[in-house]
């Protein structure tokens, strides 16, 4: 293993980038003074002292005193397994934490009254949180009402197909179908949504805006620009509008 993968495996046990250098270099060395260390191990004399001490808490390090001057040693790596299952179990409880918060925030967001029915999403951080919300209604969409799609040009939705895959992993799971108008020649996705409880037809399209109705939201989104845009709208006579728009241009798609 090179020093860069022990780095990183030192890091991954939760050392900090600067305390793995000085216990590497603690592990080369047997034992040293701090002059040595910062010249191995490229540290500041003014940080030296306060990653030492760090490492002792750890475990990893030890010193005693020889002729009035602290000697550092490294001790065995054994330790490095305690300090990864403290970590896993630091992430496990994050994790429940996290999860318990997630609960409690939807649950004061569903007792609010609603305020409007149109919302703004921006950047592609912004794209992510939409469609993770979207994954969230599949819970709630009865299996009878099938999710409509307009995509657009291949540009227009390629750089983000991996935020769907997440959605259709679990509209599936829910039984719940799709239907998607592709542009013209776009067979391999198409065949790869049909095996995923969807049915695809195409047509000449040219358009960078998509738009997809899901349950009671209408989302229009434009990726194609520098910063990504979408919208979400939430009023009956846009969704039906555009559903009956949709059934028109299904009626005329190539199968």
């Amino acid at each position: 293993m090179d020093k860069e993968q022990e780095l990183a495996s030192l890091t991954s046990a939760g050392l900090t980038v600067p305390e793995a250098r000085v216990y590497l270099a603690l592990c080369d060395l047997s034992e040293a003074k701090t002059g040595l260390l910062c010249e191995i191990s490229k540290t500041p004399s003014s940080k030296i002292y306060a990653i030492l001490n760090s490492l002792m808490k750890k475990g990893l390090v030890s010193n005693t005193v020889k002729n009035n001057t602290k000697i550092f040693t490294a001790n065995a790596p054994e330790i490095l397994n305690e300090l990864l299952a403290e970590k896993e179990a630091s992430f496990k409880q994050a994790k429940s934490n996290v999860t318990q918060l997630i609960t409690s925030l939807k649950t004061k967001q569903q007792m609010q009254p609603k305020h409007q029915d149109y919302r703004y999403f921006e950047g592609i951080s912004g794209v992510h949180s939409l469609w993770a919300e979207l994954t969230d209604d599949l819970k709630t969409i009865p299996q009878s009402e099938a999710i409509c799609c307009y995509a657009g040009a291949r540009k227009a939705y390629e750089n983000i197909l991996g935020i769907f895959e997440a959605f259709h992993r679990i509209r599936v799971l829910k039984g719940i179908r799709y239907r998607i108008i592709y542009p013209l020649g776009e067979t391999e996705l198409a065949k790869r949504r049909e095996k995923q409880l969807a049915e695809a037809r195409f047509m000449d399209l040219h358009n960078e805006v998509a738009w997809v109705i899901v349950g009671g939201k209408l989302v229009i989104q434009n990726i194609t620009q520098k910063v990504p845009k979408a919208f979400v709208i939430e009023d009956k006579l846009f969704i039906l509008t555009f559903k009956q728009m949709f059934n028109q241009l299904w009626n005329v798609a190539k199968k």
